[in-house]
């Protein structure tokens, strides 16, 4: 796991099939961001999740 969303591996710089997770109200859940995923969240909630804003603490 790894702070914001990349579409891109930190490790291995993989991008083919990177997953996005969140964690909402306590607990880590797929977005169902990587072509290979099943489940997750639909395409409203995926851009609600981009246009995010983030702060720093």
């Amino acid at each position: 796991l790894m702070k914001g969303l990349s579409n891109k591996c930190p490790s291995c710089g993989e991008t083919a099939d990177v997953e996005w997770y969140d964690r909402i109200t306590g607990y880590v859940q797929q977005v169902g961001h990587a072509k290979s995923a099943n489940g997750g969240w639909n395409a409203g909630k995926r851009q609600e999740l981009i246009d995010r804003r983030r702060f720093e603490q």
